[in-house]
């Protein structure tokens, strides 16, 4: 079964980098849930990321997030979601907005694991 590690972006980066550094598999996915103020911090993961680990743009998804709008932010994040991939997502990140959007939109599935590092 196909795994994704699932980040939300902040301006801590250190959390997101540790989680993929420690739990990324040959093959996985990303996906990164941020906000449109956050475009550097996940510039700066995914360059460092693709510094340590062999990675296509293909690999890593990249879904922006509406603060201001729970319904519109937990729509975007449902709709990432497919039943036949598992999921590790890492709660970490964030706004804690964002961080509840993606905990109550991703516990809704079965195939998913939860981390807070």
């Amino acid at each position: 079964m196909t795994r994704i590690l699932v980040n939300i972006i902040s301006l801590q980066t250190i959390p997101n980098y540790l989680f993929i550094k420690d739990f990324y598999q040959k093959g996985d996915k990303l996906l990164f849930f941020t906000s449109s103020t956050m475009t550097n911090p996940l510039d700066y993961i995914i360059k460092t990321i693709k510094l340590t680990i062999e990675l296509n743009d293909d690999d890593i998804e990249i879904r922006t997030l509406h603060e201001e709008n729970w319904q519109t932010m937990c729509q975007e994040i449902s709709s990432a979601i497919k039943s036949d991939i598992q999921y590790l997502v890492n709660t970490t990140g964030g706004t804690k907005y964002m961080s509840m959007a993606v905990s109550e939109e991703f516990h809704k599935h079965h195939n998913v694991r939860f981390f807070y590092t």
